[in-house]
């Protein structure tokens, strides 16, 4: 039995926020700042988070970045986030319709857990992430 898509989504999020609260080792001065703007199907996605692991396959090392999303936007350097070491990300985005229900105070999913590959320069930047809607999707 697999679990369902909301528990999946929360577990997620709940881990991501777990692992900035932790903190790493790496000295900040390593890490560079990303912010931007996130859309699914042309519109701001309300609420979630982006991870940012160094690709170590493209040679990318380094602790993981973190940002949530807001209103559509996320800073590395707002609250709750970590800035990255720059190169090559896997990026993993999981975005909320931002409307409170039982299982989550920042609502259920719009869409599973988007994943990329993107170049990030080694100082601070911006950084904006077109999630598409696929065919055949409710939402």
């Amino acid at each position: 039995m697999t679990p369902h898509p909301i528990c999946q989504a929360l577990a997620c999020t709940w881990l991501l926020l777990i692992l900035a609260a932790a903190g790493c080792n790496a000295a900040q001065s390593d890490t560079f700042h990303v912010s931007g703007q996130v859309t699914f199907d042309g519109q701001p996605v309300p609420a979630g988070t982006i991870l940012f692991q160094p690709d170590k396959a493209q040679g990318a090392s380094g602790p993981a970045g973190l940002a949530i999303i807001r209103d559509g936007q996320f800073d590395t350097a707002a609250q709750g986030g970590r800035g990255t070491t720059g190169g090559a990300q896997r990026v993993q985005i999981s975005g909320l319709d931002g409307k409170p229900v039982a299982m989550g105070p920042q609502g259920v999913p719009l869409f599973p857990d988007h994943n990329e590959t993107i170049l990030l320069p080694q100082a601070d930047s911006t950084h904006d992430f077109d999630i598409a809607k696929k065919p055949g999707r409710r939402r």
